[in-house]
């Protein structure tokens, strides 16, 4: 099992106060090639983003948590 953090670290302010996190190509990249070398990929996120959600889809990632207040390491 591997785990991990996808962003480069930096948050946008957009108007109305609303942050956004930002996602490095990379590791889009990466996630992507280990889906088609056959790993299952899983993502858990406190976040609630549909377009996140929607852009791991386009990766090949099927096993997404949207909205988890709680996470913990499964073996």
């Amino acid at each position: 099992m591997w785990m991990g953090v996808l962003t480069n670290g930096q948050v946008v302010l957009l108007p109305g106060g609303q942050q956004m996190r930002q996602m490095h190509s990379k590791d889009g990249y990466a996630l992507q090639l280990a889906v088609k070398m056959g790993y299952h990929v899983g993502i858990i996120t406190g976040g609630k983003s549909e377009e996140v959600k929607q852009r791991l889809l386009a990766l090949g990632i099927t096993s997404i948590y949207l909205g988890a207040s709680h996470k913990r390491r499964c073996d």
